[in-house]
């Protein structure tokens, strides 16, 4: 459909099952490991620009846009984890940033 991004339920090749979901989220995971590790610390001060369908066009730091999608993400975590809270879920998964640092290798 016209305007609508794909992945979505009312896009073009919607996520149909939990494992469809699963699957996709780690492609996109292994994406994103990639295009981070290709990024060098000048890139992060880059100028990288939105462009709005109405011809609008915004400027930001690629340093910024990426922790937007962080905090972004957090946020959307977050939304979900009260969506389960309100239907009974048992089990809530821990959506602080901290705690998924932790998971991953040290640095150094």
């Amino acid at each position: 459909m016209a305007g609508k991004l794909p992945g979505n339920q009312e896009g073009q090749n919607p996520i149909t099952s939990l494992a469809d979901l699963r699957t996709r989220w780690a492609e996109l995971d292994e994406h994103w490991r990639q295009y981070l590790n290709r990024l060098t610390d000048e890139q992060l001060d880059d100028t990288v620009y939105k462009v709005r369908t109405s011809g609008e066009r915004f400027a930001f730091r690629r340093a910024d846009v990426l922790i937007h999608v962080c905090t972004h993400a957090h946020y959307t975590v977050a939304q979900a984890n009260n969506m389960l809270r309100h239907v009974g879920s048992p089990a809530l998964p821990d959506p602080m940033l901290i705690t998924l640092a932790r998971s991953e290798p040290p640095i150094g």
